[in-house]
């Protein structure tokens, strides 16, 4: 149903879900996954990209959290942010040690290299006219050498190496972290990684969803399961709207279940459904007559 989705994977940073958030505002599907998933699911799941989370931990520490190495060999495109640029460099036999000055909060950045991932954004220029960016830092270790293939792609005094990237194998590695607000340029570095570097298109919307339902349901495949998928994930005025203008003599649906959306939700859900003679209950099963 998602041909092109980005996959998340969790090295327990509170930015986390953040991350997938910022991906589904793109359009994009993602899912979000611990970080020790395994070959069989990296192929079969299939992803446009993978972002790796931050976290709490140091890589130098003994036994501390790794991907699989298929994440990098893989040829798929790889966002490592704060510790998953890290463990990147880690893996791909870079150094990363104690930083001597921690960073968390505000910090001013350069963009340097020209790489795909950075080229164009940035918030001002420096008198050199060198682009400059606002970005949220929250680290207390940092890449100091990075591996091979890899060249800078942003620093500054404090993280000589805020930024990497094998651009030959698609591999970028952030310090900063722009899922947040606080990073001015955070949606256009997340949305040239999602959108250009992984290529993934923008189709997961309600209009899209719901086309994808009438085709499977046409073909005799995961109604119910598809229709409680559209309206559970999907923004539910737009989807009752859009169902009544172009899909209710397809799909039908016989009850509305208030399982306790928002209010004003609620409110216009049910108007819609009015219209088009939907009974709706408080409780209760959902019944629905599809062909």
């Amino acid at each position: 149903m998602h041909p092109d989705k980005i996959l998340v994977l969790d090295f327990g940073s509170q930015y986390t879900q953040l991350i997938a958030r910022r991906v589904r505002e793109l359009g994009v599907y993602c899912e979000l996954h611990p970080y020790d998933v395994s070959d069989a699911f990296l192929a079969e799941f299939a992803p446009s990209g993978i972002i790796l989370s931050g976290g709490p931990a140091s890589v130098y520490d003994g036994d501390t959290p790794r991907v699989t190495d298929n994440v990098f060999m893989s040829g798929v495109p790889v966002l490592g942010v704060c510790y998953g640029m890290q463990a990147m460099a880690a893996q791909l036999g870079g150094g990363v040690e104690t930083s001597k000055v921690r960073e968390f909060g505000y910090a001013e950045i350069r963009a340097r290299g020209h790489s795909k991932l950075l080229e164009g954004i940035e918030d001002r220029n420096n008198a050199e006219g060198h682009g400059l960016l606002d970005v949220w830092m929250s680290h207390g270790d940092e890449v100091t050498r990075v591996p091979d293939g890899f060249k800078v792609i942003a620093s500054n005094a404090a993280t000589p190496i805020a930024g990497m990237a094998d651009e030959a194998h698609r591999l970028y590695g952030l310090q900063f972290h722009p899922e947040v607000t606080h990073t001015l340029q955070g949606k256009a570095i997340l949305e040239r990684f999602v959108r250009s570097v992984g290529a993934a298109a923008a189709e997961w919307y309600t209009p899209a969803l719901l086309d994808a339902v009438v085709g499977r349901t046409r073909s005799g495949v995961g109604c119910t399961r598809s229709l409680l998928q559209v309206f559970r994930f999907s923004a539910s005025v737009t989807a009752c709207r859009q169902w009544r203008r172009n899909w209710a003599g397809v799909l039908r649906p016989r009850r509305f279940v208030n399982s306790g959306t928002r209010k004003f939700a609620q409110e216009a859900i049910q108007s819609c459904l009015r219209v088009l003679r939907i009974a709706t209950m408080p409780t209760g099963m959902v019944c629905w007559t599809c062909g």
